[in-house]
């Protein structure tokens, strides 16, 4: 990601980038909701309208910053349409899995999966609102300020937080999904569509300091 992209100064395209993070957290809470909450049958309309309308507010987003971002940054924006593309594919579990209580096997690993990626997202946004008050970019070669350098490490910490949830789900499904489920293969996809998020979050995060 381009130093054109994300300026020292909290510019338009800086401030869409962190509307488009806090949509994209608001989206993935609702979706993981919908495995976790046992209602979801009961009450399966409301979740899916409040889906739609997150949803909604992240294409709003997702548009706002294809508008303000410069000419030579349009196929950065790739990264983050990959990241929305990803969490809406997790969206679909749960109409290839017609035994909703199949979930409460995996309750507690979606709990932390979706808090762990909340404290990744936010830490991005976090990272994003500090630098762009900073006179000069911060990247893996010039890191002297000792915020900087906390930011980063915790950077490191929580996408390795992420995986190592997505680990255990991982492991869960091998053990026990992947035997009790009457349709293991798409939980197989579903971590699959975890790990391409990790590592695309991961990429976009390492291109802030190596754009």
């Amino acid at each position: 990601m381009h130093l054109s992209f994300f300026s020292t100064r909290l510019t338009k395209q800086l401030k869409a980038c962190i509307k488009y993070f806090k949509a994209l957290n608001q989206l993935q809470i609702v979706v993981f909701s919908c495995y976790i909450r046992r209602n979801y049958p009961a009450k399966s309309h409301f979740y899916e309208q409040e889906i739609h309308e997150h949803r909604l507010k992240l294409l709003i987003a997702m548009q706002k910053m294809r508008t303000v971002a410069a000419q030579d940054t349009q196929n950065n924006l790739g990264k983050l349409e990959n990241l929305y593309e990803i969490i809406f594919s997790l969206n679909t579990l749960k109409l290839r899995i017609t035994d909703h209580t199949t979930f409460e096997i995996c309750e507690t690993e979606f709990k932390t999966i979706s808090r762990s990626l909340s404290d990744a997202l936010q830490h991005v946004i976090i990272f994003l609102n500090w630098q762009c008050d900073q006179p000069k970019k911060i990247s893996l070669e010039n890191v002297s300020d000792p915020k900087a350098s906390a930011l980063l490490d915790g950077a490191a910490k929580v996408i390795g937080s992420l995986s190592n949830k997505i680990d255990a789900l991982d492991e869960l499904y091998r053990n026990t999904l992947q035997v009790t489920s009457a349709d293991p293969i798409f939980f197989l996809f579903f971590i699959q569509d975890l790990m391409a998020l990790r590592d695309e979050l991961e990429s976009f995060f390492l291109g802030l300091l190596n754009g």
